[in-house]
């Protein structure tokens, strides 16, 4: 299995690739700052937080609509991808029932 990898989507853009700042945290940063597209907002307080979490049409990733931190716009849609084997749906079954794959 692959590293995870997370990216925010936007219409007619490169896809920008997103950081945990640490392990548990509720948002992204931009591995390369960027100043805020919706409120041109500091790039040292902009960060990416994700709401309405689902897989992905391709089931190789979660998706969900991506918002900024410091003004709550809608900046596109974060891509969590997990480098799954089997698909998304199928690994959230597979931990439902408890099975383990080593």
């Amino acid at each position: 299995m692959s590293k995870p990898k997370i990216f925010l989507l936007r219409d007619g853009a490169a896809k920008l690739e997103l950081k945990l700042p640490f392990p548990e945290a509720d948002y992204a940063n931009f591995k390369t700052p960027i100043a805020c597209p919706a409120c041109g907002g500091p790039s040292e307080k902009l960060g990416v937080q994700g709401s309405g979490k689902h897989p992905s049409q391709d089931d190789r990733a979660y998706e969900a609509e991506g918002y900024a931190t410091c003004c709550k716009a809608h900046l596109g849609t974060i891509r969590f991808e997990t480098g799954t084997f089997f698909g998304v749906r199928e690994d959230e079954a597979m931990a439902r029932l408890g099975i383990r794959i080593y």
